[in-house]
């Protein structure tokens, strides 16, 4: 069996896009979703309890008027269960830096109606929703195709439409997007449109099929975003030619497997692949590369 068939890989792609966005764009995006709160820092989401457990938030700022926005990412709806969590993350962060929080949970995929509040003794919590199938992209991306002067706001815009409810097609609204940055690219400076590209194409690449995911990858061929899946695409190729010729001698180890795949210089993975012809074991490419 091919290595490709066997080979698992993580897809928290939605989560680490919208991380991305709030990082870089926060200040544009907050005020889309009625948020009126001036940022000023962007908070750890981590946090330790005393007994050692760990607590991964998903994202938190600092304001000016001295709260804490607090930040969830939800594609499939926990109930009670999340909202519990949830209220956990408030109450430990607003211990550690003793300003009052508010939690925002933005509902992506097909979430419609999610819980958001429950009462447990004589307490009630509850969370805002941003609910992103109720954000129409239609909308936006007519919006920004009509304007004749285009801010770089509008172009933050466009990056979550893929996650919006709409007549146009995901395929088409990424496609409709990349081709306007990429008409506008004087605009940005260049960290910031690979950034933006990296975000569409991190969404794109969560809800499209194949055929769909090749159109919009012809879109940003010539893109510098384009290169490097070019680039990308031609490593995990001579990674996974690597992986075949291993398994000709035996179970490959979990570490070896993830450094090889994670190798990006064409050249080192070139002398990997002339090695792992000559030797005969395992043991020996470890040894040797």
């Amino acid at each position: 069996m091919a290595y490709e068939e066997k080979r698992k890989v993580p897809e928290p792609r939605e989560d680490a896009a919208l991380k991305e966005a709030m990082t870089y764009f926060g200040e544009v995006l907050l005020p889309l979703f009625g948020i009126r709160e001036r940022v000023t820092v962007i908070l750890p989401t981590e946090e330790i309890r005393l007994e050692m457990q760990r607590l991964y938030e998903d994202f938190n700022y600092g304001t000016e008027d001295g709260k804490i926005l607090h930040f969830e990412f939800q594609s499939k709806n926990e109930g009670l269960a999340g909202l519990k969590r949830f209220r956990v993350y408030e109450a430990v962060t607003s211990r550690k830096y003793k300003k009052e929080v508010v939690t925002y949970v933005l509902y992506s995929g097909k979430i419609k109606n999610p819980m958001t509040e429950f009462t447990e003794g004589v307490n009630t919590y509850r969370v805002i929703p941003i609910i992103m199938r109720e954000k129409n992209a239609d909308e936006i991306i007519e919006k920004v195709e009509r304007k004749e002067k285009l801010l770089k706001e509008d172009l933050i815009s466009l990056l979550l439409t893929p996650l919006m409810s709409g007549t146009i097609t995901i395929a088409e609204r990424v496609k409709t997007s990349f081709s306007i940055m990429q008409r506008e690219e004087k605009m940005l400076e260049q960290d910031e449109r690979q950034k933006m590209e990296a975000v569409l194409y991190a969404l794109a690449s969560k809800f499209l099929n194949g055929q769909e995911l090749s159109e919009v990858k012809e879109v940003i061929r010539m893109t510098e975003l384009g290169r490097m899946l070019k680039e990308e695409g031609k490593a995990e190729g001579k990674s996974l030619a690597v992986l075949e010729l291993l398994e000709e001698y035996g179970e490959i180890p979990g570490d070896l497997q993830e450094l090889i795949m994670s190798q990006k210089d064409s050249a080192i993975l070139s002398k990997w692949h002339k090695l792992a012809a000559k030797v005969e074991s395992v043991e020996e490419f470890t040894h040797k590369m």
